[in-house]
C-alpha cells in the first residue's frame, strides 16, 4: 500500500467511511499537476475574484458563497433549497462582481471542476482556493426534474444526490455565467 492510500484508509477510518478504492488506486498514481484533469492554465484568473474556464467558456466565482478576497477567506455558507436560490436572487440584485447573471450550475457543469488527482478538496486549489470538502448543489440538468437534484461533494470529486423537497437538505454554492 503506497503512502497515499494508508494516509486516506487512515482518514477514512477516522471520519467513518471508506474510501472508494478505484479512487484511491487512481489518487495513488496521479501525480498533481502533471496528469491534472484542470490544469491551472486551463483557467484565466481575473483581478475581479472571477475565473474562466477556456474549455468549458463558463465563468465561475473563485470563492465558495460567504468566502471573500483573494485567497477566498472566511467560512463557506450552507444553504438549503430555498436559500440557495434566494442566495442567487440576492447576487444579481447586486451586481455581484460586476454581474448580474449569476446562477447555480447544473451538474454537468459542476462536475467539469472535479480534480480527479486531488481529494480534500478534490479541485484544483490554486484556481479555487480554500474551496470546503463539502457537498455543493447544482441545478438539475432537465429542468422538469427539480424534485432531487445531484451535487458534488469536493471532498472525493464524486456525485451525489439529493432531495430538497421540503428544504431538507443542504449544500454549498459556487456562482457560475456563461462567459460570453
Amino acid at each position: 500500500m503506497t503512502k497515499q492510500t494508508t494516509q486516506q484508509a487512515i482518514l477514512a477510518t477516522l471520519i467513518g467511511f471508506s474510501v472508494p478504492m478505484a479512487f484511491a488506486q487512481q489518487a495513488a498514481h496521479c501525480t498533481y499537476p502533471g496528469n491534472a484533469r484542470n490544469p491551472d492554465n486551463a483557467y484565466i484568473i481575473y483581478n475581479s475574484g472571477t475565473v474562466t474556464d477556456t474549455r468549458t467558456d463558463l465563468m465561475w466565482d473563485r470563492c465558495s458563497w460567504g468566502q471573500s478576497g483573494a485567497a477566498c477567506d472566511g467560512l463557506s455558507a450552507s444553504f438549503n433549497w430555498s436559500q440557495m436560490n434566494e442566495a442567487v436572487v440576492a447576487a444579481n440584485a447586486q451586481n455581484y462582481k460586476g454581474y448580474s447573471d449569476w446562477r447555480v450550475p447544473n451538474f454537468d457543469e459542476i462536475k467539469t471542476l472535479v480534480e480527479s488527482c486531488r481529494m480534500n478538496p478534490a479541485i484544483n486549489n490554486n484556481v479555487f482556493p480554500n474551496t470546503p470538502p463539502n457537498w455543493y448543489w447544482s441545478m438539475p440538468v432537465v429542468p422538469t426534474e427539480v424534485e432531487d437534484t445531484a451535487g458534488v461533494y469536493f471532498f472525493d470529486g464524486y456525485a451525489y444526490g439529493y432531495g430538497h423537497r421540503n428544504n431538507q437538505g443542504f449544500g454549498r454554492i459556487r456562482l457560475v455565467r456563461d462567459a460570453r
